[in-house]
């Protein structure tokens, strides 16, 4: 696993969007968030960002959505039905971003005792249909190509590519960005 700062980058005219690789997340134990649940196991989530990059306009409704997902192992891809990533500490599905300021969302988390198994971060107070969280899981060791997409009202769709590796224990996951700047 790399030392190197890596960064997802996700720009469309003054959106971008980024998160950190665990090797970043390691060195510094504020990139991911420990959370205990009410049955006693403990979630880690690891949270990505969209930066607003204008100087003077808001992100009106921003929503983040999984495109599609290959998994590496046996060249199986898979194309989602769209549902919104839950933005951190919120239940709204969409939200606003000040200019030159960002906002979290929920990429993914895991339960401490089962690692290898990667729970996607949407958001369940949006959803009623209980078909849709196995779906939105992946099931490792392996490795997994991730195709993201953010749209906002006012400014373009852009898309991202991550890889993402789920291993055996938390210290095993890794996720960095393949594709860059990708207009929607």
């Amino acid at each position: 696993m790399s030392k190197k700062e890596d960064f997802i980058f996700w720009e469309s005219r003054f959106l971008y969007f980024y998160g950190r690789p665990l090797s970043q997340i390691l060195r510094d134990r504020d990139q991911f968030q420990d959370v205990p649940t009410r049955d006693n196991k403990v979630r880690r989530w690891y949270h990505m960002e969209v930066r607003n990059l204008h100087r003077q306009e808001i992100a009106h409704g921003c929503l983040v959505y999984l495109e599609s997902l290959e998994d590496l192992s046996n060249g199986k891809k898979r194309d989602f039905e769209l549902v919104e990533f839950k933005w951190k500490g919120l239940y709204a599905p969409a939200i606003s971003i000040a200019p030159q300021k960002s906002r979290l969302f929920d990429g993914f988390y895991v339960y401490h005792n089962s690692p290898h198994i990667v729970h996607l971060g949407i958001n369940d107070k949006v959803i009623d249909a209980p078909d849709f969280f196995p779906y939105y899981s992946l099931t490792g060791p392996g490795d997994f190509i991730l195709r993201f997409i953010i749209y906002s009202e006012n400014f373009p769709p852009t898309k991202t590519t991550l890889n993402l590796h789920i291993g055996n224990n938390l210290d095993d996951i890794n996720f960095h960005v393949t594709e860059r700047h990708e207009r929607g």
